[in-house]
């Protein structure tokens, strides 16, 4: 019976421990979801190219939020703020530990625990530390609205000074 014990328990840690294989990295880790994305096609600058009607203009506007590092670095701490986000909400649900252990000293057992906490926020610290982080998400998203809005009108302003130099 204890080497059944032993041979369970060696199954089990052997489980919990195998390695990624080269699919499960490929299937979970994709190159694409950090890359740029962004397009000015929506309510807010569909009248910018209705205005100007030039598509040498709207082809550089979306290589530009497609190329710039900047603007993967305003996603990229966009990303922060909401992974600190869903951190802070977690906080506020209950947690659960669990143990599992096995003794052998001639006689062998195996013991187990489960223990479900809640702290409770009875002065709002966690809420705070939520609200915070909500309004930190806001901001990254804010900035990086600003910033395209910046790329947009600087790429629109050299665009425009080219073509009338180079008349």
């Amino acid at each position: 019976m204890k080497l059944f014990y032993i041979i369970l328990l060696a199954l089990f840690f052997a489980s919990c421990a195998s390695p990624y294989t080269q699919e499960e990295l490929n299937s979970e880790f994709k190159l694409d979801d950090f890359k740029n994305s962004y397009d000015l096609r929506d309510e807010k600058t569909d009248s910018l190219f209705d205005i100007f009607n030039d598509d040498e203009l709207k082809k550089l506007i979306d290589m530009a939020l497609l190329k710039n590092s900047d603007i993967f670095i305003y996603d990229s701490r966009l990303k922060i703020a909401e992974s600190q986000l869903k951190i802070a909400i977690s906080n506020l649900m209950p947690s659960v530990n669990g143990n599992i252990g096995y003794r052998f000293n001639g006689d062998s057992s195996i013991d187990t625990s489960l223990m479900a906490s809640w702290e409770l926020d009875l002065f709002g610290k966690y809420t705070n530390a939520k609200n915070a982080y909500e309004e930190q998400l806001n901001i990254a998203n804010e900035n990086l609205e600003f910033f395209k809005i910046s790329l947009v009108s600087d790429i629109a302003l050299a665009y425009f000074n080219l073509k009338i130099f180079a008349k």
